[in-house]
């Protein structure tokens, strides 16, 4: 018994000597941050090993190798980021902080080379804020929504900082509220509006739940059963940090973390038979990486982009300061972050528009072997706004098949193997009409009228109908299949551009048609598809063509470790090309190296991007990897 007193006394040393190096990151404190990092309540957050940083300074593109951040952050909460950002900001020599979210750029734009990057998918396994959610509404009335396992003190001070409140209390007011509305909640308000059961608008249910234990004779309890502690709802994620409002007079949205994906939203939003309008072609990208540029797919020649269907959203921005902002309140910094490349701000929460959504699809692909006709019945498609979704891709003879075989019925290869040898390219049309049981029965006699008059090689139209999960999803299957070949965790020399619509004709004849063939073989997507200008709003940060139809052009390729190079030539090529022969094109994901190339990509925009930069981060804190105002 005399020796286990020293045995425990040097466990207990090892134990908590081991917490604390695991909390440094097992190397010592980098030089470039300044010690006083350390005292912070996040420095328990902050990892400084190798394996977190070099994480933290890989991309989707696999293309540049910039150092590594000296730290990443895995904020447990909001206030963490915010912590960060303020520490830095009031610095007389602040260091770079950049957002990541799915790492799904492509030159390193997330990165934040001997800086700090937020792993804002961190935020998923945490605590969102206080539980408590206001909304003011002056036509259907205020309210607020707060999880069963908050107390009724955390509503009242929530709310007070609106200059609202309930109207019915109980006389103490530490009980939770998912205790006192299983029973009544009463107190000397009671008479005039009667118990707090009278004042509930919804509800999420689930069973024999627990709050504060404040029950007398175990009303709270399950026995034999399971019990759900509530209480433990403050210490985790709330939900998928999604929240659903339905809302016939102005209109249903979905408040959503920055952090969360596409995917988590679509999902989240069908539970409550809505959805958004406007997507991504893949949906595992977070709501603040697409939003910090566009977030454009087949959807925006009718809804706009992303960008064009957000109502609200909380910032953080490069001072440190947590604002709310949208079109009419703090609109300069909602305009500003709205396609603003993570330069003015972090995405902590976005209120997405939602519809009611279809539950299924009709999925039609035609193909054409000239690209006047092809690109002449894709304008007027869009003109007429029939369709829900419209875009255009190439097949070509030095593709692999694999690019474009998952798409079609394996009975239909030969036939059209055999179509794109004997014209070296061909210009696939792919176009998708929504329905539900409401309009089963005239959905095919719709499209038959919509697709009137089309130019489409006669006996190439081939058709598909699918849930609207499986369609919007539809990427993801052929990730899936790629990964199990390999082929997904490799470079990705893309390049994304807008193609004035009057100069689209001249772009097939230079690049489709002469530079992509030079290269005997190449793996990847090429999309081409046109969209509507005033679908954007002018006001973001957003660089479009000026011209009222514009095409999205992305070539979207895949290389081996070793050969990605040839294809960021040909990469170089086309720009090169687009220059001389005077095609105004907008690049798009993409990244510039030189300031005086960033003001010819703003162009006009320029000046009032490098005052909002002054304006919401005058220390040049945020989203470094752009190379916009810093150089690496």
């Amino acid at each position: 018994m005399a020796r286990s007193c020293p045995i425990s006394t040097s466990f207990i040393i090892i134990i908590v000597l081991s917490h604390f190096t695991s909390s440094i990151g097992l190397r010592p404190w980098p030089d470039v941050l300044p010690n006083e990092l350390q005292s912070l309540d996040i420095a328990s957050r902050l990892r400084v090993d190798p394996d977190a940083t070099r994480m933290a300074s890989r991309d989707f593109g696999k293309l540049v190798h910039p150092p590594n951040p000296a730290a990443v952050l895995y904020p447990s909460s909001i206030e963490d980021i915010a912590s960060l950002v303020k520490f830095s900001y009031n610095r007389s020599f602040p260091f770079s902080i950049a957002a990541r979210g799915q790492g799904h750029s492509l030159r390193g734009q997330a990165m934040a080379p001997h800086g700090v990057v937020v792993e804002m998918r961190s935020l998923n396994n945490c605590s969102r804020g206080s539980g408590i959610r206001v909304t003011k509404n002056p036509i259907s009335g205020s309210y607020a929504d707060a999880g069963g396992e908050q107390l009724w003190i955390d509503v009242l001070q929530a709310t007070l900082k609106h200059g609202l409140a309930p109207v019915s209390w109980t006389d103490y007011l530490y009980l939770t509220i998912g205790g006192t509305l299983s029973n009544a909640g009463i107190s000397g308000q009671t008479f005039r509006h009667g118990p707090q059961i009278s004042n509930v608008y919804e509800m999420d249910v689930l069973t024999a739940a627990r709050g504060q234990g404040h029950s007398l004779r175990g009303q709270a309890m399950a026995s034999h059963g399971v019990v759900v502690e509530m209480r433990s709802l403050n210490n985790c994620s709330c939900g998928s940090g999604i929240r659903v409002t339905k809302n016939p007079i102005w209109g249903s949205y979905a408040d959503v973390g920055g952090e969360q994906q596409w995917i988590d939203v679509l999902q989240a939003t069908l539970k409550h038979g809505l959805a958004p309008v406007s997507w991504t072609d893949y949906l595992y990208l977070t709501i603040g990486g697409t939003l910090s540029n566009a977030g454009i797919s087949g959807q925006t020649f009718r809804h706009g982009p992303q960008i064009s269907n957000v109502y609200e959203m909380d910032v953080l921005t490069g001072k440190g300061e947590l604002v709310t902002c949208s079109k009419d309140t703090n609109s300069e910094l909602f305009f500003a972050v709205l396609g603003g490349l993570g330069q003015f701000g972090i995405i902590i929460r976005a209120r997405i528009a939602l519809k009611p959504a279809p539950k299924r699809v009709k999925w039609i692909q035609m193909l054409y072997d000239d690209f006047s006709t092809f690109s002449r019945d894709q304008e007027h498609l869009i003109s007429i706004n029939g369709l829900d979704y419209l875009e255009g891709s190439l097949l070509m003879q030095n593709s692999s098949p694999n690019n474009w075989r998952s798409s079609f019925s394996p009975s239909e290869y030969p036939r059209i193997s055999s179509l794109i040898s004997k014209n070296g390219i061909i210009y696939c049309l792919e176009v998708v009409k929504y329905y539900d049981e409401l309009t089963s029965h005239t959905v095919d006699e719709e499209l038959q009228e919509l697709l009137k008059g089309l130019n489409f090689l006669p006996g190439f139209v081939f058709t598909k109908d699918v849930s609207l999960v499986d369609f919007l999803n539809r990427v993801h299957s052929e990730e899936l299949n790629l990964q199990a070949k390999g082929l997904w965790d490799v470079p990705h020399p893309w390049l994304n551009l807008f193609v004035p619509g009057s100069r689209i004709s001249d772009f097939n004849s230079g690049v489709f048609r002469d530079i992509l063939p030079k290269i005997n073989q190449t793996t990847g997507t090429f999309l081409v598809y046109p969209v509507i200008r005033n679908k954007w709003d002018d006001r973001t940060s957003a660089v479009i063509p000026d011209e009222d139809i514009f095409y999205t052009v992305g070539l979207l390729h895949s290389s081996g470790a070793d050969d990605w190079e040839p294809l960021e030539n040909q990469n170089k090529e086309i720009l090169q090309f687009c220059d001389k022969a005077g095609i105004k094109i907008k690049r798009y994901l993409s990244r510039y190296t030189t300031k005086e190339d960033w003001m010819n990509h703003f162009g006009p925009k320029w000046r009032t991007f490098e005052d909002r930069k002054a304006q919401f981060d005058p220390k040049l804190i945020l989203s470094p990897g752009q190379q916009i105002f810093n150089s690496i």
